[in-house]
């Protein structure tokens, strides 16, 4: 595996761990973690934060969170509990950590970039409906459906 894909599946992780703790979709954390510069945090500070158990890193996530926002934010208002994922949504967090890491190959961006572009895209609000199945298909499949959508505005999908 390489440093990179190290590096994708650790904030990935960090993203999704944040988004239980707190009770958002993983959306929803992505961008709260991107507009507070806790994604910055986690990309300049990676050496030291993945050595740490992910409490610890989602603790240093929420304080530098907490610092670039403010105290009465909603999202680190929220009462904290233990999730555990189920299947599916461990499938989605491979499926996202594989098409972050196509995007970023692909297009020759930052993982952080990659990860908002898909964010902000109607595939993941598919992938991560469960009721889909999308997070099923294979990676390259889903990628196919997200460069489809990146380049004509709307997911294209051919008639069998």
């Amino acid at each position: 595996m390489t440093e990179e894909k190290k590096r994708i599946n650790y904030m990935v992780v960090c993203v999704n761990e944040f988004a239980n703790k707190f009770q958002i979709s993983p959306k929803e954390a992505f961008s709260y973690l991107y507009d507070h510069k806790g994604i910055e945090f986690i990309k300049e500070n990676y050496d030291i934060e993945h050595t740490l158990s992910f409490d610890d890193a989602i603790e240093d996530l929420t304080l530098i969170c907490r610092k670039n926002g403010t105290c009465s934010d909603a999202h680190t208002s929220r009462k904290n509990v233990v999730c555990s994922m189920s299947s599916e949504q461990q499938m989605v967090e491979y499926m996202v950590q594989d098409l972050v890491e196509m995007l970023t190959e692909s297009r020759g961006i930052e993982y952080d970039q990659a990860m908002h572009i898909l964010f902000d895209s109607s595939v993941y609000d598919k992938v991560a409906d469960e009721r889909t199945g999308l997070y099923r298909e294979s990676p390259a499949y889903v990628y196919g459906l997200l460069q489809d959508e990146l380049t004509f505005g709307h997911i294209v999908q051919a008639e069998i």
